[in-house]
């Protein structure tokens, strides 16, 4: 790891303005630091500080306190060239781009170096091209930017940002117009640049799932405006992570690393035991279907879940008498009648 981080906040305070003398601050006292080479998530429920504390890093918005130095310079001293040569970045807002090319529109990433004249020379086209092949978007390269879908339009402003080469990518919500497999793939593109390319990348988002197995460090808003960071199996460990998003109606599972949707009251007890993989997928459908899945053998309902010639068989006892079923649907049926009694 380089021997000093790539971006620095320190007592930064960020808020704003409510009148001319008049501030609202969100967050207070936060000490950050993002490294070449990582990939880190800002998580946090809506309304925590999130975006305000985006655009203050990447000088959209003044702090109303403390310092924030990016490349050895604190961030205000820094000229709009200078900066954009350091640090790109990629808002939710959709940008209207007119009746501009996908490519003509990845190519303003290198206006920073050409200049509003645009004069692409060589290595302006290798970034360029470099940008559309890692984002998948090459394919587009010759549509109008009003002819995509706003998931599309999500890649293009990604490309856009890697044709500007910067030392530091911010993002905020990049995966919020893709559908699953795109998202996933996002993701995964992000983190492998990040290691690539040795750039610090700082994305805010809400797949919790993802950041989770992604990132190399998390930076945790809570509704209170305090910062936690740290690595993801620390924060879920130390009950960071699941705090942070407590609500009624769901619970973090650490054994899985998903959230768990619940209700309020619990109901039957059933102690669940066999093949992991099949133990995994039996508990989600019991605790959806609100059976509360215990670790306790001396519980009246055992369930044991194992392959018989490589056919999955549900073994049930209940009261001394014992079924097999050969799929978590009739399982599920036969159960209604239990919770239905128990509850």
């Amino acid at each position: 790891m380089n021997a000093q981080p790539l971006l620095t906040a320190r007592d930064l305070t960020i808020g704003y303005k409510t009148g001319k003398t008049e501030s609202k601050s969100i967050s207070t006292s936060l000490n950050l630091d993002l490294w070449p080479g990582q990939l880190v998530c800002l998580l946090g429920p809506n309304g925590a500080g999130k975006s305000t504390l985006m655009r203050t890093l990447s000088g959209l918005q003044p702090a109303l306190s403390g310092a924030v130095i990016l490349d050895g310079k604190s961030l205000s001293d820094l000229k709009p060239v200078d900066l954009a040569q350091k640090l790109s970045l990629v808002l939710t807002e959709r940008i209207e781009a007119g009746n501009l090319t996908v490519n003509e529109l990845v190519a303003l990433g290198r206006t920073p170096y050409t200049g509003w004249l645009g004069t692409l020379a060589d290595l302006d086209k290798a970034k360029i091209s470099w940008a559309m092949e890692a984002t998948d978007t090459v394919r587009y390269a010759g549509r109008r930017m009003n002819e995509l879908s706003d998931g599309e339009r999500q890649k293009v402003m990604l490309a856009r940002a890697l044709a500007q080469d910067t030392k530091l990518i911010l993002l905020d919500e990049p995966t919020a117009h893709l559908d699953l497999p795109n998202r996933v793939e996002m993701m995964r593109l992000l983190h492998n640049l990040s290691r690539q390319t040795n750039k610090a990348i700082l994305l805010s988002t809400h797949e919790l799932d993802l950041a989770l197995q992604a990132a190399d460090k998390l930076w945790l808003m809570k509704p209170d405006g305090k910062m936690i960071t740290g690595a993801p199996e620390d924060l879920v460990l130390n009950g960071s992570f699941e705090a942070a998003f407590i609500k009624n109606g769901f619970h973090f599972d650490r054994n899985t690393g998903t959230f768990t949707i619940h209700k309020e009251a619990s109901s039957t007890a059933i102690h669940l035991t066999g093949d992991a993989n099949l133990v995994f997928w039996t508990k989600r459908a019991l605790q959806r279907e609100d059976f509360v899945v215990a670790d306790n053998r001396a519980l009246p309902y055992t369930i044991e879940v194992s392959e018989q010639t490589g056919i999955p068989v549900w073994t049930f006892d209940s009261n001394a008498t014992t079924t097999q079923y050969s799929n978590i649907s009739d399982l599920l049926t036969a159960l209604q009648t239990i919770k239905i009694n128990k509850i």
